[in-house]
């Protein structure tokens, strides 16, 4: 058989050399990409990577986080220990958090030099069981706290942050 258009069909078993189900039937594909390098002070202050929407119908999403490089470093008085969070939202919810530990090198004239350098850095990938409807996820990262003034005109970076979210439907 040559083409073929058919309405209806109830097939027992089948074998297919090539499968494409439009409208999005099996899976609900979504992706960013943010080739920039973002600078985030290091005051707590959140900075929104990125926004994505999804409708589900309460089955599973899959959720990948990447960055090329996050990447700086500052001076500061202490060899006090610094975190830099990567948090991932849903409908404005907190679902994720992981915290990168800023580390430090002490220099010869006693100020402290915090660095953090962290290429290709992917995070495991996560399943989330969101309600049906528009799901919104978010991702934020920030570093530093509000109380601490040394590191409020420092800037940590990341750079070709991505994200995937794979939602099943079926």
């Amino acid at each position: 058989v040559g083409d073929a258009q058919i309405t209806n069909a109830n097939i027992g078993t089948a074998q297919v050399d090539t499968l494409q189900i439009a409208g999005e039937a099996v899976v609900v594909p979504r992706a960013q990409y943010n080739p920039n390098s973002v600078a985030i002070k290091g005051n707590g202050d959140r900075v929104k990577l990125f926004t994505v929407s999804l409708e589900t119908i309460g089955n599973a999403v899959s959720i990948s986080l990447g960055f090329e490089r996050i990447y700086g470093s500052f001076n500061a008085e202490s060899t006090s220990t610094y975190t830099f969070y990567i948090k991932l939202y849903r409908n404005g919810v907190e679902t994720k958090s992981y915290k990168i530990l800023v580390s430090s090198i002490p220099s010869e004239n006693l100020i402290t030099k915090h660095t953090i350098n962290s290429q290709l850095l992917a995070l495991p990938v996560l399943l989330d069981i969101p309600p049906s409807g528009v799901n919104v996820y978010e991702v934020y990262v920030s570093w530093g706290e509000s109380s601490d003034s040394r590191s409020k005109d420092e800037s940590i970076r990341v750079t070709g942050a991505s994200i995937q979210l794979l939602g099943v439907k079926r």
